[in-house]
């Protein structure tokens, strides 16, 4: 089950979607925070303290500037697991040296699909294979 907190409004609304959520379910869940560019972006930490504080253990990350939000959620204690989506090597890359759990590849080579697909997966096993 996801939850993506970015399209919510507030932080204060993915509070109560989480809450909601969890009624819902007996089984984790993860919530996935969308870092969209904006003339005035969202409290991104704001949505990465609510995330913290009702425990929850997976995220997914993507889009501008990760950094700040991926810093203060592996601070957590313990340390959230973190899938990070991207589209380029270099913002791969990126991701691996903040220390993301996991990264997905995202690719839109197949013409006729309009949806991004994940073409590889990155894990810290296969962490070799990523040297600059």
């Amino acid at each position: 089950m996801e939850h993506e907190s970015s399209s919510m409004g507030s932080w204060l609304t993915t509070h109560r979607e989480i809450r909601r959520c969890r009624k819902m379910t007996s089984k984790p869940f993860g919530v996935n925070l969308t870092l969209l560019p904006a003339l005035q972006p969202p409290d991104y930490p704001a949505y990465a303290r609510v995330i913290i504080e009702e425990g929850i253990r997976i995220v997914e990350t993507a889009g501008n500037n990760p950094a700040p939000v991926i810093k203060q959620l592996k601070a957590a204690d313990p340390p959230i697991i973190i899938l990070h989506k991207c589209t380029t090597v270099r913002h791969a890359l990126s991701a691996i040296k903040l220390g993301v759990d996991f990264l997905c590849k995202l690719s839109r080579r197949c013409k006729p699909l309009t949806r991004l697909i994940c073409v590889w997966l990155y894990s810290p096993p296969m962490h070799d294979g990523f040297h600059d």
